[in-house]
């Protein structure tokens, strides 16, 4: 029986460029935490098979101490067959980190952007895979389906992009996936898993998604998936598990504000909203705020972020709209009615950008009118 941990899309060493000097510093460990949390579960698991399905690193540039932990990591668990494909922001070119690095005996790792595989016979296995030679890849480097011995358990370990067909990724359809015939695809470049799907021709694939989120774009509980595979007279035997690793999660939480006066109302409103929701240090989240609120009332964004210390990372975006009186401004004899005849058309048209533009205008313009200052504003 094959026991296999699907990981994609460490990024090690990744900047965390939306965070502080501290905070990404502290990111940086947590991920590096992650990667030895992910060794101890193969080792614990007894895992025989991973496979890493791409940018395993962040880039070019890696510190002593990641690869020092890397190798270390895989030399602890040399029962355990790991199958590296490197992806667009770790490609297998000439300066690759992967041609820097001495790897103990039990790693594999691609290095051709054609097909190639690594045949397993001791767990009844072969995978295949390819490398990102460059930052990018036009086509899917699988034209036609391999002569897979279908007494085996048949793997592909493919850094590729199903979301677009003009992606410059390793574009891959969900057709093309059922003309090859694997039992398995293990897929990384996409950081959101949604779980392991199943194909008409028996085989199943998934993305794992990223060991640790590291922005907004990167919502939930990331981490790996475990698999046991087994062949039985050319019979395929697959369960699968999506196992949460990660030390933060990112959130993305939208909040009607409809109402408040105040930014002190709305602070109150979003410190209920964080207990109701049961966020903690654990969590960044992005506040969306949405709704009416009076044109004079000036939303301080980062007013809510230094108020609020209760979260690990809190970000609040300002979507809400003016609440005007149309029928009082519709009949001001002032540069006020002006304005709001100037922007009416807009203000009603079935085009909801343009009547979003219009809104954010008039609010602008009657603060300015009032004496405020528009500057203060977070766009």
């Amino acid at each position: 029986m094959i026991k296999l941990i699907h990981a994609a899309d460490f990024h090690l060493d990744s900047p965390f460029a939306i965070l502080d000097l501290q905070k990404s510093e502290l990111r940086r460990q947590e991920m590096r935490a992650s990667f030895e949390a992910l060794i101890n579960l193969a080792y614990s698991t007894r895992a025989n098979l991973m496979i890493i399905s791409g940018d395993l690193f962040d880039g070019a540039f890696v510190t002593h101490e990641t690869l020092s932990m890397i190798t270390h990591g895989f030399e602890a668990i040399p029962d355990c067959r790991i199958v590296i494909t490197p992806g667009n922001h770790d490609p297998a070119g000439e300066d690759s980190i992967y041609n820097k690095i001495k790897f103990s005996d039990n790693v594999y790792v691609f290095s051709s952007d054609t097909l190639t595989s690594f045949d397993f016979p001791e767990i009844n296995c072969t995978v295949y895979g390819y490398a990102f030679t460059s930052k990018c890849m036009e086509r899917f480097p699988v034209t036609k389906a391999p002569e897979l011995d279908k007494t085996r358990v048949n793997i592909l370990a493919a850094h590729a992009d199903m979301t677009s067909p003009i992606s410059t990724y390793a574009p891959l359809s969900e057709r093309e996936l059922e003309s090859l015939g694997f039992d398995y695809t293990a897929l990384g470049h996409i950081h959101n898993s949604e779980g392991v799907k199943s194909l008409s021709c028996g085989g199943y694939y998934a993305y794992s998604g990223c060991l640790e989120g590291r922005g907004f774009d990167e919502t939930g509980e990331k981490g790996v998936i475990t698999a046991r595979l087994e062949k039985s007279e050319g019979k395929l035997s697959f369960e699968s598990k999506f196992i949460p690793f990660s030390k933060r999660t990112y959130i993305t939480h939208q909040l009607d504000v409809t109402g408040c006066e105040s930014n002190g109302a709305i602070l109150t409103k979003i410190n209920q909203a964080i207990k109701e929701a049961g966020y903690n240090d654990k969590h960044a989240v992005k506040f969306i705020l949405t709704g009416l609120l009076a044109p004079s009332l000036r939303v301080f964004t980062h007013y809510f972020e230094k108020e609020i210390t209760s979260l690990f990372l809190l970000k609040v975006e300002d979507n809400t709209l003016p609440l005007y009186e149309s029928a009082a401004l519709k009949a001001d004899p002032s540069i006020r009615g002006a304005l709001f005849d100037k922007l009416s058309v807009l203000l009603e048209s079935e085009d909801s950008e343009k009547r979003e533009i219009a809104s954010m205008a008039l609010r602008y313009g009657l603060i300015a009118l009032e004496g405020g200052e528009t500057s203060d504003f977070t766009y």
